[in-house]
């Protein structure tokens, strides 16, 4: 059975109970979070289904990360996104990618592929994300860093993350209005 976690914040303890548990502190006008794992269980674990078939692939270092935008960009536009969204898309998946960069080992792999209703983009790399609320929360004004993943979460429709010692993969998707 897995422990108990509590959550304190500036008003009042409040317990939880799960095999992954986040500690959150509130301090005067700064945000900090502290995760707890339990059982050996990452706040990631698992994986997501397996892109279609007729995805397409490139393989990408710092030296590409302009083919990276481009892709992107002509794909966005061919899937009819339009203009500012395929924009924000391009934004976002470079993001991804200049961390795959940074912290993910030098490289990675982009993923693309059509849903009935969605544009699906998905950056791969050797990273490991042990923190389970990255990008969900708005880094404080003063820090320097740190705002990639959130800024994804701020563009994207939908982002999920999964990430063990072996690598990380962030999937993000973008609706297809018509």
């Amino acid at each position: 059975m897995a422990k108990p976690a509590s959550i304190t914040s500036a008003t009042r303890p409040v317990e939880l109970r799960s095999t992954a548990a986040v500690k959150v502190a509130l301090a005067e006008d700064s945000f900090r979070h502290e995760a707890l794992f339990y059982n050996g269980e990452a706040p990631f674990d698992g994986s997501l289904p397996a892109p279609p078939a007729e995805h397409e692939q490139l393989l990408f270092t710092r030296l590409g990360l302009g083919a990276v935008r481009n892709l992107v960009s002509l794909r966005a536009s061919e899937a009819g996104l339009g203009l500012d969204v395929g924009e924000e898309l391009v934004l976002a998946i470079n993001e991804l990618a200049t961390n795959s960069v940074q912290y993910g080992g030098g490289g990675g792999a982009l993923r693309i592929w059509r849903e009935p209703d969605a544009f699906v983009c998905e950056v791969r790399d050797r990273g490991f994300i042990r923190d389970p609320l990255v990008g969900r929360l708005a880094p404080p004004v003063e820090q320097h860093g740190g705002r990639g993943l959130w800024l994804v979460n701020q563009l994207c429709d939908l982002v999920q993350i999964r990430s063990a010692p072996s690598g990380t993969v962030v999937r993000v998707h973008t609706q297809v209005r018509r």
